[in-house]
Protein backbone atom coordinates (compact mmCIF):
# COMPACT_ATOMS: atom_id res chain seq x y z
CA UNK A 1 0.00 0.00 0.00
CA UNK A 2 1.53 3.27 -1.14
CA UNK A 3 1.66 6.21 1.92
CA UNK A 4 0.79 8.78 -0.99
CA UNK A 5 -2.96 8.44 -3.24
CA UNK A 6 -4.14 10.73 -5.67
CA UNK A 7 -5.80 13.52 -4.63
CA UNK A 8 -8.78 13.35 -6.84
CA UNK A 9 -9.10 9.37 -4.83
CA UNK A 10 -12.40 10.29 -2.61
CA UNK A 11 -12.63 7.72 0.74
CA UNK A 12 -15.22 5.45 0.15
CA UNK A 13 -18.07 6.22 2.25
CA UNK A 14 -19.50 4.50 5.15
CA UNK A 15 -21.85 4.67 8.11
CA UNK A 16 -21.13 2.02 10.87
CA UNK A 17 -22.86 1.76 14.13
CA UNK A 18 -21.19 2.38 17.66
CA UNK A 19 -21.32 -0.94 19.87
CA UNK A 20 -23.29 1.80 21.86
CA UNK A 21 -25.74 1.63 18.72
CA UNK A 22 -25.13 5.26 17.29
CA UNK A 23 -24.08 5.60 14.10
CA UNK A 24 -20.27 6.65 12.81
CA UNK A 25 -20.27 7.98 9.37
CA UNK A 26 -18.04 9.42 7.16
CA UNK A 27 -20.55 11.93 5.84
CA UNK A 28 -20.69 13.17 9.37
CA UNK A 29 -16.87 14.30 8.90
CA UNK A 30 -16.78 16.11 5.77
CA UNK A 31 -15.77 19.70 6.99
CA UNK A 32 -12.77 19.17 8.83
CA UNK A 33 -9.60 17.40 8.27
CA UNK A 34 -10.55 13.64 9.37
CA UNK A 35 -8.27 10.59 10.07
CA UNK A 36 -9.50 7.50 9.93
CA UNK A 37 -7.97 4.76 12.09
CA UNK A 38 -8.87 1.07 11.08
CA UNK A 39 -7.62 -0.98 14.50
CA UNK A 40 -8.53 -4.00 16.45
CA UNK A 41 -8.57 -4.61 20.55
CA UNK A 42 -6.60 -7.63 19.48
CA UNK A 43 -4.08 -5.78 17.67
CA UNK A 44 -0.80 -5.12 19.50
CA UNK A 45 0.56 -2.06 16.79
CA UNK A 46 -2.76 -0.90 16.56
CA UNK A 47 -2.39 -0.18 20.66
CA UNK A 48 0.61 1.18 20.56
CA UNK A 49 -0.26 4.32 18.56
CA UNK A 50 -3.87 4.95 20.17
CA UNK A 51 -2.03 7.77 22.53
CA UNK A 52 -1.31 9.23 19.20
CA UNK A 53 -4.56 9.42 18.16
CA UNK A 54 -5.84 10.69 21.27
CA UNK A 55 -3.85 13.18 21.35
CA UNK A 56 -4.73 14.16 17.77
CA UNK A 57 -8.31 14.02 18.52
CA UNK A 58 -7.84 16.54 21.13
CA UNK A 59 -5.95 19.26 18.41
CA UNK A 60 -7.95 22.35 18.19
CA UNK A 61 -5.97 24.29 15.10
CA UNK A 62 -7.02 23.34 12.51
CA UNK A 63 -9.94 20.51 13.84
CA UNK A 64 -9.13 17.11 13.30
CA UNK A 65 -11.88 14.53 13.80
CA UNK A 66 -10.76 10.92 13.94
CA UNK A 67 -12.28 7.74 13.77
CA UNK A 68 -11.58 4.47 14.71
CA UNK A 69 -12.98 1.82 13.37
CA UNK A 70 -12.65 -1.72 15.06
CA UNK A 71 -11.86 -4.99 12.69
CA UNK A 72 -12.29 -8.55 13.31
CA UNK A 73 -14.18 -7.75 16.46
CA UNK A 74 -17.38 -8.53 18.24
CA UNK A 75 -19.15 -5.20 20.08
CA UNK A 76 -18.86 -6.57 23.56
CA UNK A 77 -14.58 -7.05 22.53
CA UNK A 78 -14.96 -3.22 22.08
CA UNK A 79 -17.19 -2.02 24.90
CA UNK A 80 -14.56 -3.89 27.24
CA UNK A 81 -11.62 -2.56 25.91
CA UNK A 82 -13.47 1.22 25.81
CA UNK A 83 -14.52 0.82 29.40
CA UNK A 84 -10.90 0.62 30.18
CA UNK A 85 -9.59 2.95 27.32
CA UNK A 86 -12.06 5.62 26.92
CA UNK A 87 -11.24 7.39 23.54
CA UNK A 88 -12.32 10.66 22.91
CA UNK A 89 -13.28 9.98 19.35
CA UNK A 90 -15.86 7.25 18.05
CA UNK A 91 -15.47 3.73 17.82
CA UNK A 92 -17.41 1.93 15.53
CA UNK A 93 -17.45 -2.17 14.51
CA UNK A 94 -15.91 -2.05 10.66
CA UNK A 95 -16.47 -6.25 10.31
CA UNK A 96 -14.54 -8.86 8.89
CA UNK A 97 -12.69 -10.17 6.06
CA UNK A 98 -15.66 -10.50 3.92
CA UNK A 99 -16.61 -7.09 5.15
CA UNK A 100 -16.83 -4.93 1.25
CA UNK A 101 -15.79 -1.88 3.00
CA UNK A 102 -12.21 -3.27 4.27
CA UNK A 103 -11.58 -4.55 0.76
CA UNK A 104 -12.70 -0.81 -0.34
CA UNK A 105 -9.93 0.69 1.42
CA UNK A 106 -7.61 -1.67 0.66
CA UNK A 107 -6.93 -3.78 3.95
CA UNK A 108 -7.41 -7.01 2.50
CA UNK A 109 -4.08 -8.39 1.15
CA UNK A 110 -2.77 -11.24 -1.03
CA UNK A 111 -3.82 -14.53 0.60
CA UNK A 112 -6.93 -12.89 2.44
CA UNK A 113 -4.96 -11.58 5.21
CA UNK A 114 -5.59 -8.09 7.30
CA UNK A 115 -3.65 -5.99 7.67
CA UNK A 116 -4.14 -3.38 10.56
CA UNK A 117 -3.43 -0.72 11.87
CA UNK A 118 -4.06 1.26 8.68
CA UNK A 119 -4.38 5.32 8.96
CA UNK A 120 -6.12 7.20 6.27
CA UNK A 121 -5.66 10.89 6.40
CA UNK A 122 -8.37 12.87 4.49
CA UNK A 123 -8.77 16.56 3.53
CA UNK A 124 -12.01 18.26 4.03
CA UNK A 125 -14.48 17.27 1.30
CA UNK A 126 -13.30 13.63 1.53
CA UNK A 127 -10.41 13.24 -0.58
CA UNK A 128 -8.00 10.44 0.61
CA UNK A 129 -4.44 12.68 1.22
CA UNK A 130 -2.41 10.55 3.03
CA UNK A 131 -2.78 6.04 3.46
CA UNK A 132 -0.34 4.12 5.72
CA UNK A 133 0.24 0.61 6.71
CA UNK A 134 1.53 -0.08 9.46
CA UNK A 135 1.88 1.72 12.94
CA UNK A 136 2.59 5.90 12.47
CA UNK A 137 4.95 5.78 14.87
CA UNK A 138 4.40 8.95 16.65
CA UNK A 139 4.72 10.88 13.23
CA UNK A 140 0.56 11.40 12.33
CA UNK A 141 0.94 15.20 13.60
CA UNK A 142 3.69 16.13 11.69
CA UNK A 143 2.50 14.24 8.88
CA UNK A 144 -1.30 16.02 9.36
CA UNK A 145 0.80 19.77 9.86
CA UNK A 146 3.01 19.13 6.33
CA UNK A 147 -0.73 17.92 4.68
CA UNK A 148 -2.40 20.72 5.90
CA UNK A 149 0.60 23.58 4.99
CA UNK A 150 0.61 22.10 1.24
CA UNK A 151 -3.11 22.66 0.69
CA UNK A 152 -2.52 25.86 2.30
CA UNK A 153 -0.36 27.16 -0.27
CA UNK A 154 -1.84 25.36 -3.13
CA UNK A 155 -4.91 27.82 -2.11
CA UNK A 156 -2.56 30.91 -2.36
Amino acid sequence: MSPTVSRSFNAPEFSLKSPDGKTVSLSDNRKHWTVVNFWGTWCGPCIVELPEMESIARTRTPRINVVGLAVMDENSDIRSFLRKHPLPYPVAKAGNKSSPLLRRYGLLVPGGRLGVPVTVILRPGGEIAYMQAGGTENHLASIIASLVHEDNQRQT
